[in-house]
């Protein structure tokens, strides 16, 4: 009999980010796979709680530290407020996220990475492991409890923005974090 493939998910972000990787390992797991998840300290216990194999990569994070970049973010551009986000949590926690993800990564047959986890992608692209992108966009869709509700139902519009903001808006900041990325060396 083969042995199962070993998927890891490498999923960094806020909350709508990685919880929706929980159903998706469950259902893996039923279905034979090995599953590691690969978050942060906060989201660890989501995981464990469904008795799916989690690791902790990067800084431990600071719940006042986040909610402090929240708020600085709301008040700027969408640039300067994107620019915010990835100063504080890719760069600055970038290089131990980066060196953690990469020993996660051994034995690892697959990953899947949130769209967002530039630097999960350049760990999983440095050891050379087949890869997918999932995309998430649980605070783009407006439901009853979260955002926008007065807006129509975006899923194609959410990826016409995206793409258009990455390209008109933010390419300094995409220039700023491709220069990190490339400062960083697998050991």
């Amino acid at each position: 009999m083969p042995k199962p493939l070993k998927i890891c998910i490498c999923a960094h972000g806020s909350l709508g980010d990685v919880c929706p990787f929980v159903p998706l390992a469950i259902e893996l797991e039923k279905r034979g796979y090995v599953i590691k998840a690969l978050v942060n300290d906060l989201f660890k216990p989501l995981f464990d709680k469904h008795g799916i194999d989690a690791a902790t990569v990067g800084n431990p994070l600071d719940v006042n530290k986040i909610r402090e970049t929240n708020q600085a973010m709301a008040c700027l551009t969408e640039e300067k407020g994107f620019g915010l986000l990835v100063d504080a949590y890719m760069i600055q926690n970038g290089r131990t996220y980066y060196q953690d993800t990469l020993a996660e990564l051994d034995g690892a047959d697959f990953a899947l990475v949130n769209t967002f986890n530039r630097v999960g992608l350049h760990a999983v692209m440095a050891r050379s492991i087949p890869w997918a992108f999932v995309y998430f966009t649980p605070g783009s869709i407006p439901t009853a409890c979260h955002g926008p509700l007065h807006l129509p139902n975006r899923g194609t519009l959410i990826n016409k923005w995206t793409w258009w903001l990455v390209k008109k808006k933010l390419s300094a900041v995409e220039n700023r974090l491709r220069r990190f990325l490339q400062t960083l060396q697998p050991n």
